[in-house]
């Protein structure tokens, strides 16, 4: 079973379980939480699913609002579609996360 490491609380946890979980389980300000739920990002797997360019394409979502997403999902062991680290890449890879879209020739 793969697992990762809360954010609120440290301990590890099953990766299935903790993506399911509402984005309020990350901890975010009011603000970046408030921007991702106006765009329709509700889960944590939404938020891991979203692409850099989709983020930094919500209105009132900054900068700062960013780097405190990538903070809170690098602190608990994932990332951000297509800013993916080795560790993301594993369990991207476990969850059947792919960052790039179907080919169609």
């Amino acid at each position: 079973m793969n697992t990762i490491k809360c954010p609120a609380c440290g301990k590890e946890l099953a990766i299935e379980f903790v993506t399911t979980h509402d984005i309020s389980f990350l901890g975010l300000s009011f603000r970046a939480e408030r921007c991702l739920r106006a765009s329709g990002i509700d889960t944590v797997q939404d938020l891991t699913n979203c692409s850099v360019s989709r983020l930094r394409g919500i209105t009132g979502f900054g900068e700062c609002s960013y780097r405190e997403v990538h903070r809170k999902l690098s602190h608990a062991g994932l990332g951000i579609r297509g800013n993916v680290g080795i560790a993301d890449a594993a369990i991207k890879e476990a969850l059947g996360i792919t960052d790039t879209e179907p080919r169609h020739d």
